[in-house]
């Protein structure tokens, strides 16, 4: 049955997309954001109690729990196992690690709200493909945790059908030249730089940065998130230009560890510095009052959509 409100509350049921995307509560959301946005540096305490929150999480929603310690961190690892054990794993995932400092509600508590959110509405779900939901470890050290998993997926040769990386997904703006973009970003991607021109570089919509592999992820994704009233921009980034380093800016998150081994893999992101002035707190305090909640919702709702659709498919 599709979501309803029954005294005042959403009561959820179904398997499909468009029964279980109702079903994202921004409460929750708000909440896991809140809790996650302390400093967490590794091996402080609030590192731990992020880390505590991701395991205990996936543990009451019934996953199979693995802490990877993989040497310089932990990354906390719930497993789903699906129906065709050739099918291979749909990994929706965000980092957990951030600076000394600064609180990181942005980056990227908004991240691990959004992992967790899908992660309860999918802990019944049947599918084809086996769902991992991961929290990373040390992607601000140069994504090592992903790293490391994505290194033990090859040498175990783990099919790997789908990466969903968040990072960074609560900040938007309606001024116009509120969005900037990386140098050189107008020669390697005309058509985007063009599309944000004829709307003033406001910094209204979620951006996709999606290798080619990930095409149809990125295509899905964006058909959501039309249904939900989120605007989409897919970066679709060539095989030529995917690990070269004109195009670094691209690759600084988890979904980067995934490409150099030719997973597919998509980022989502409202672009960091490029829009966010509070990245890593350089013109102010990252803070959860800077962010708008309807848009971590609908960003959400659009992912667990195009997870659904790649858990699903055949």
């Amino acid at each position: 049955m599709p979501a309803e409100v029954i005294d005042g509350a959403i009561a959820c049921g179904g398997t499909s997309a468009e029964e279980l995307m109702p079903c994202v509560e921004t409460a929750r959301l708000s909440g896991d954001i809140a809790a996650v946005a302390i400093e967490r540096v590794p091996d402080t305490a609030g590192w731990q109690s992020v880390q505590d929150l991701c395991r205990s999480r996936l543990e009451q929603y019934g996953y199979d729990v693995e802490l990877e310690d993989y040497g310089t961190g932990i990354n906390v690892i719930g497993r789903q196992e699906g129906t065709d054990a050739a099918a291979g794993e749909v990994i929706v995932s965000s980092h957990y690690d951030h600076i000394s400092g600064c609180s990181g509600a942005d980056d990227n508590a908004t991240g691990i709200a959004a992992t967790l959110e899908i992660a309860r509405l999918l802990a019944d779900r049947t599918s084809r493909h086996t769902l991992v939901i991961a929290c990373w470890d040390e992607e601000e050290g140069g994504l090592i945790g992903s790293r490391a998993y994505a290194d033990r997926a090859v040498a175990k040769d783990t099919e790997i059908h789908a990466v969903f990386s968040f990072d960074g997904v609560g900040f938007v703006s309606n001024e116009p030249n509120s969005q900037m973009v990386p140098a050189g970003f107008d020669v390697l991607f005309p058509d985007q730089v063009a599309e944000l021109e004829a709307r003033q570089f406001r910094g209204d919509y979620i951006s996709l940065i999606a290798d080619e592999a990930s095409s149809s992820i990125a295509a899905s994704f964006a058909t959501y998130g039309d249904l939900v009233g989120l605007t989409t921009s897919v970066l679709p980034v060539p095989e030529s230009l995917k690990l070269i380093s004109q195009t670094a800016d691209l690759r600084r998150s988890d979904h980067a560890s995934f490409w150099v081994h030719d997973y597919p893999g998509v980022m989502i992101t409202d672009t960091a510095n490029f829009r966010n002035p509070n990245y890593h707190c350089l013109g102010g305090m990252d803070l959860p009052g800077t962010l708008d909640m309807s848009f971590v919702t609908q960003v959400t709702q659009a992912t667990l959509g195009a997870a659904i659709d790649a858990i699903d498919a055949t």
